[in-house]
């Protein structure tokens, strides 16, 4: 879905700054400021109740926090101070 955000906002010619941090081995808990033992397996849905797995491998995870956080710091840090 991140791929389908990305094309969508560079094909309007916005004026900021696009990038798309893509992380292979790493499910929806990349790129989280923390790192926290990983747990990983199905989890249950509280609404709906049920089973969803979150994908990725633990050391994906990690990997993809170690290398977004300064990325996404440095990107707050530019666009927090052009305005």
């Amino acid at each position: 879905m991140a791929g389908s955000i990305v094309a969508r906002l560079k094909g309007h010619q916005l004026a900021y700054n696009v990038e798309h941090l893509n992380y292979p081995h790493a499910g929806h808990g990349a790129g989280h400021p923390e790192l926290v033992p990983a747990w990983q397996g199905a989890t249950r849905n509280p609404t709906s109740g049920r089973e969803m797995e979150m994908g990725g491998t633990p050391a994906g995870n990690a990997e993809s926090s170690l290398d977004a956080i300064a990325k996404v710091i440095d990107f707050l840090q530019q666009s927090l101070s052009a305005h």
